[in-house]
C-alpha cells in the first residue's frame, strides 16, 4: 500500500477543472539505473515501474521516461542530457502529444530533478511555459497557448442515411 502525498490530491483537484481534451507530462527523466524501466521515489519509499499519481488525475499522463511512444527514442534521457538553450525542443513537441500541463517532480533523486529544474527556469523565463504552482513533492507548469494545437476527432467510418424515421423511437 502506497500513500500518495495530500499534495497531489490537490493538484488534481486544481488540474482536473480544466475540461479539455489534453495529456500531463510527467518529468524528468528519472529512470533507476540498476532496474531499467524502474523508477524511484525516494521521498515516498517507492520503487515501480510507473508513475503513481496518474490515477489521481481525469487528463491521461505521457510518461518522459517511456520511449515506446515513440518507437524507442528515449526523447527523455536525450531531453536530460542537453543543455536548456539545446533541450527546447521539448515544448513543441509536448505540444504534438496534447501536452497542455507538465507535472514536474522534485521527489525523485536529486541529481534527476536538479539539472533539469534549471531548464524548467528558462522555459519559463524564456515564455515556453507558465509556472502554475509549486510545493516540496513537484512543479506544475502549462504549456505556452501557441504549443497547444486543437484536435479533431473524426469517426473512420462514415454512413450517411436518406431516412432517419426509425431512429425517432430510440430517442423517446
Amino acid at each position: 500500500i502506497l500513500k500518495i502525498p495530500d499534495d497531489y490530491v490537490n493538484a488534481s483537484v486544481l488540474l482536473n477543472q480544466d475540461d479539455t481534451t489534453h495529456r500531463i507530462l510527467s518529468a524528468p527523466y528519472s529512470l533507476f539505473d540498476t532496474t531499467y524501466g524502474w523508477r524511484r521515489i525516494p521521498a515516498w519509499k517507492y520503487l515501480g515501474t510507473s508513475d503513481p499519481v496518474w490515477q489521481l488525475f481525469n487528463a491521461p499522463f505521457v510518461q518522459i521516461n517511456d520511449s515506446s511512444l515513440l518507437k524507442g527514442w528515449e526523447y527523455g534521457k536525450q531531453w536530460h542530457e542537453e543543455s536548456a538553450s539545446e533541450s527546447k525542443w521539448i515544448v513543441p513537441l509536448a505540444g504534438l502529444m496534447n501536452v497542455k500541463y507538465i507535472l514536474f517532480h522534485k521527489d525523485v533523486e536529486k541529481r534527476f530533478w536538479l539539472n533539469d529544474q534549471k531548464k524548467m527556469n528558462a522555459f519559463v523565463k524564456d515564455g515556453l511555459l507558465e509556472f502554475l504552482t509549486q510545493n516540496s513533492f513537484f512543479t506544475i507548469y502549462k504549456l505556452n497557448p501557441k504549443f497547444i494545437n486543437p484536435r479533431l476527432y473524426m469517426p473512420r467510418n462514415i454512413r450517411v442515411l436518406d431516412n432517419i424515421s426509425h431512429l425517432s423511437g430510440a430517442l423517446d
